[in-house]
């Protein structure tokens, strides 16, 4: 925040393992988050990086042209601070540094790599600002948060962040390591799900003394789950944002898109480009959370890490002004 206390115009990227995230926002004497500009890339960073150990170079063109196409954005409007971060590929790669370094010779930007639970408190504060409202905040549940490369899973407690585990469970990594027709055999989804269930089982824990467990989905699977589910024939976020999902419904998503060809799930108007072949790992997902903590439903939250690190960039500068001085999980 400015000096005079006037409004502040901060760019937040989000460099996932399947898709990258542009937030242009406003942020305003008063703390709110004003979105200005939202831009959305599939460069799927991560492909490969389950196998090789490293960022391929299809992949790395792909992501450049992302971020490429994201600085003709920024220059459009007088952003004065940037903060991105990346996550699950980039934490993995053996050549993560040379992909950093181009980044800020290039971009002129620091990418900071963020663990999983830093990736999941910051989600959590992204999701916690889209409910600000009374009868939209979570007071206790769970927040998922189902990406490329890994999935965070989060308890909320008193409506505060209570603790998190981030799990290997991404879509990429999924698809590329069981689905291997079009449309994918009966063996190959019953092995997928088998290792979703034997992944999740770690963050069982997390449902402990919850008398019931209400569930936040951020990221694509989940709006995607939305669209489908509202039958919208185009991507609307107001419509999207707070939406309850039925389990049952899930699961009947999660059936019809597992019976479909990749160009057939690519016809569907909602879906974006990029997630057609993913989207059947990620409804597999989804559907294993819900049935583990024993979930009717899942809400839907357009707002996820992009925003929390806009959030996170104002603690960092006026901590005592938004209450988190004292947070234990606040970093310095």
């Amino acid at each position: 925040m400015t000096a005079s206390g006037e409004s502040v115009l901060v760019a937040a990227i989000d460099l996932g393992t399947n898709a990258f995230r542009l937030l242009i926002a406003d942020v305003t004497p008063d703390r709110r988050v004003v979105p200005r500009h939202i831009q959305r890339a599939v460069p799927r960073l991560g492909e490969g990086v389950s196998a090789t150990g490293r960022l391929g170079a299809p992949a790395l063109e792909r992501a450049f042209e992302a971020l490429r196409e994201f600085r003709d954005a920024m220059r459009r409007y007088p952003v004065q601070a940037v903060v991105a971060v990346a996550t699950s590929a980039v934490r993995e790669a053996a050549n993560a540094k040379d992909f950093l370094d181009r980044v800020q010779t290039e971009f002129g930007f620091c990418v900071e790599v963020i663990s999983g639970d830093e990736e999941a408190r910051r989600t959590w504060l992204g999701v916690q600002a889209g409910f600000s409202q009374p009868a939209g905040s979570l007071t206790e549940g769970i927040v998922l948060d189902i990406g490329g490369g890994s999935t965070e899973v989060i308890r909320i407690r008193s409506g505060c962040f209570d603790r998190a585990l981030s799990l290997d469970l991404g879509v990429v990594k999924l698809r590329e390591r069981y689905l291997h027709h079009d449309p994918p055999l009966q063996t190959e989804l019953f092995d997928l799900e088998a290792e979703v269930r034997r992944a999740i089982e770690p963050a069982v824990p997390l449902r402990e003394g919850m008398r019931s467990c209400t569930v936040i989905g951020t990221a694509g699977t989940v709006t995607t789950a939305a669209t489908l589910y509202l039958k919208l024939d185009r991507y609307d976020p107001r419509r999207i944002h707070g939406t309850v999902v039925p389990r049952a419904a899930i699961e009947d998503i999660a059936a019809r898109l597992a019976t479909m060809s990749t160009a057939e799930r690519r016809n569907l108007p909602t879906l974006e480009r990029g997630r057609e072949d993913v989207i059947v790992a990620g409804m597999a997902v989804l559907r294993l959370v819900l049935d583990t903590f024993g979930a009717e439903a899942v809400q839907v939250s357009e707002h996820g890490l992009r925003e929390g690190l806009i959030v996170d960039w104002m603690a960092r500068r006026r901590p005592r002004l938004l209450g988190e001085a004292d947070d234990p999980h606040r970093r310095a």
